[in-house]
């Protein structure tokens, strides 16, 4: 391995080991988003957490992939496609589907943290 080919790997594993870091904080707030529009997703202030919910997990849905987390991608990927579902035809279920995705995403990022 060449010395250039060791620096780009050491500076990928510091992204990779930043990515892991900042996991937590990403999953507080996809969880404090969730507990702010538990009681009424319906409502105004709701639907814009959910599209704020929508974009975090967007965000996770491609980069865990990326950092070598296919868990994550995986799981962020089906609750972009149930918000998806949810906002073509609202269901009463579709919030108990949600949070039983972000249940998914967070094992997910608690086995990410678990391999550092």
């Amino acid at each position: 391995m060449t010395e250039k080919q060791k620096r780009i790997n050491e500076r990928l594993q510091a992204l990779k080991q930043a990515y892991v870091e900042g996991l937590p904080e990403r999953i507080g707030e996809i969880d404090a988003l969730a507990a702010s529009i538990r009681h009424d997703p319906g409502s105004e202030k709701g639907r814009e957490g959910l599209d704020a919910l929508y974009h975090l997990v967007h965000k996770l849905s491609g980069s865990g992939g990326t950092f070598g987390f296919p868990a994550i991608s995986d799981a962020a990927q089906l609750l972009e496609e149930e918000y998806e579902a949810l906002e073509k035809t609202p269901a009463a279920d579709g919030w108990r589907k949600i949070e039983a995705l972000i249940k998914e995403l967070r094992g997910a990022v608690n086995d990410a943290l678990k391999q550092g």
